[in-house]
């Protein structure tokens, strides 16, 4: 299972996974232990129309929890340079 290590700011969204069918889940782990990140489907996420990810806590994004794991994941904060984490699954 592949990991992709981010810092995730205040200014500018970020994509962390493009578009993949191959892709059966993920999961996003905000690491900091008081910043917000944000999340949503496409560029333009903002601290006012994502959604949250509270610090320390961990998001598995999988069509079990009626989620599609193969769109793209962007993302901000509402802190400098917050340690997120990235996994994901592939078909086989």
């Amino acid at each position: 299972m592949p990991e992709k290590p981010h810092s995730i700011g205040t200014t500018e969204d970020i994509q962390v996974l493009s578009h993949d069918k191959q892709r059966t889940t993920f999961s996003v782990a905000n690491n900091h232990a008081s910043a917000k990140i944000y999340w949503g489907r496409n560029r333009g996420v903002t601290v006012a129309n994502g959604f949250p990810i509270f610090p320390n806590t961990v998001q598995t994004f999988s069509p079990l929890f009626g989620d599609d794991p193969t769109k793209e994941i962007w993302l901000i904060s509402d802190t400098a340079a917050t340690d997120v984490r990235v996994t994901w699954e592939l078909k086989k």
